[in-house]
């Protein structure tokens, strides 16, 4: 292969990751993670209230996020989000909940299929919060 062919493949590479990649948008916030769970025991949900979030969709584990009511004053629920973690790494999720504990923590929540789970991440301190364009 000639070098010109393998350099434009390389360019065709980084763009196809560049287009790829989620992009960010406005930048929200620094917050706490912590991680609520969506498991029944004796009827009753652990940590959160109910399976269904404030806007009345059922809360997805892993996807779902619970936001400060500052934080729904500009982005309604339904926003998708980038969590960017302090360890680089990243996840795409939706607000679709707001708990009234996380104002004055300074905390964002997100949910967990199970207890256990939520126990093992605990809170993960400096997660960036963005919009995605």
């Amino acid at each position: 292969m000639s070098r010109r062919r393998a350099a434009y493949i390389a360019v065709f590479a980084i763009l196809i990751l560049l287009c790829s990649c989620p992009r960010r948008g406005d930048y929200i916030g620094t917050f706490d993670m912590s991680h609520y769970c969506l498991e029944k025991w004796d009827g009753e949900h652990i940590c959160g209230n109910s399976e269904y979030g404030a806007g009345g969709d059922r809360l997805i584990p892993e996807h779902s996020l619970a936001v400060p009511a500052s934080v729904l004053e500009k982005y309604p629920l339904g926003t998708k989000v980038l969590a960017v973690y302090p360890n680089g790494g990243s996840d795409t999720l939706v607000i679709q909940d707001t708990g009234s504990a996380l104002e004055e923590l300074g905390r964002i929540d997100l949910a967990v299929r199970t207890h256990k789970k939520a126990l093992e991440l605990g809170v993960i301190e400096g997660v960036k919060l963005y919009t995605l364009k």
